[in-house]
């Protein structure tokens, strides 16, 4: 199963950091989803550690790209919904994530979900359900390799900065005017020179992460969407999801010779990943208007 991350604060600077603290997850979450799982490597493992998360400010550290806590609700919705009826054994699930807060997290609170159905039919009290939920093993988040689970662009692959149409670029500059405004009053409000120069991804990512927190939105969140879409999808020539589709058809093959690494195995990513497996999988592509649409979180 390959998802997506759920709704996050922006994994770049946006606006003032005190409005988007109040969106973490609350503590008896975070530990509930801490219990359940050990993400490995763990800090301190040396040579084996992957490289800090980052994104194109660099490493714009805590909160920025923190999963907020309906995306926790998400993600643990997700792994109810998936292992419902206890279809579930903890210690034959593997679980991959990218190595991004969003996704580290989310992999957390799927993995919170999963075991929570799983302990659910283990008996109907809530005294039966809570000794099955303290009796599960945590279950691993490996992020060795994390980084062929996402998109590899090619130096001269600049999603978003294409030749845009008049139309397109509207819906970007309605956008751009939009999230300004959003942001005005908060302190460190990007000017709309600056939105401006984003590409489109980040402009998403933006427009998302305002419509998760329940700020004003854009209008046009829609339109702009579809457009990251198709760019991605079509971008197959300057962009590779071969680690990750490597991986999966590996995963097929091993289960198909009755020697599965594990009954289930969960990939959470970004939705740019699913965009692009989803071209290279030669899914319905043609360009037409609302044949695919952008991930929804948790997708």
């Amino acid at each position: 199963v390959v998802l997506s991350h759920g709704p996050h604060i922006p994994s770049f600077r946006l606006g003032s950091v005190r409005r988007w603290l109040p969106l973490l997850p609350e503590d008896d979450v975070v530990a509930a989803m801490d219990r359940c799982t050990v993400v490995m490597p763990r800090p301190g493992d040396g040579f084996y550690a992957p490289p800090p998360s980052s994104n194109e400010d660099g490493h714009a550290g805590f909160p920025w790209g923190e999963l907020t806590c309906h995306g926790a609700q998400v993600m643990r919705d997700a792994g109810r919904r998936y292992f419902h009826g206890g279809a579930l054994e903890p210690s034959r699930l593997l679980v991959r994530a990218a190595n991004r807060p969003q996704c580290v997290v989310s992999a957390q609170a799927l993995v919170l979900g999963a075991l929570e159905a799983h302990a659910e039919a283990a008996g109907s009290s809530a005294e039966a359900r809570r000794a099955a939920l303290a009796a599960a093993r945590p279950v691993e988040v490996l992020l060795q390799r994390g980084e062929e689970l996402l998109p590899q662009a090619s130096g001269n692959f600049q999603i978003g900065n294409r030749t845009l149409s008049r139309d397109a670029e509207e819906v970007r500059q309605r956008c751009g005017a939009a999230v300004v405004a959003a942001l005005q009053g908060g302190g460190d409000a990007p000017s709309i020179d600056e939105v401006g120069g984003w590409h489109g991804d980040r402009l998403l990512e933006a427009v998302q992460c305002l419509e998760g927190a329940g700020m004003a939105a854009p209008p046009s969140s829609a339109e702009l969407a579809e457009g990251s879409f198709a760019q991605w999808a079509a971008g197959l020539r300057t962009t590779t999801v071969g680690p990750l589709l490597r991986e999966l058809l590996a995963a097929c093959d091993t289960a198909a010779d009755g020697q599965p690494a594990a009954d289930t195995m969960l990939y959470v990513t970004q939705a740019q990943s699913l965009v692009a497996l989803i071209g290279a999988l030669g899914s319905r592509m043609d360009g037409t208007a609302g044949a695919m649409s952008w991930p929804a979180p948790g997708a």
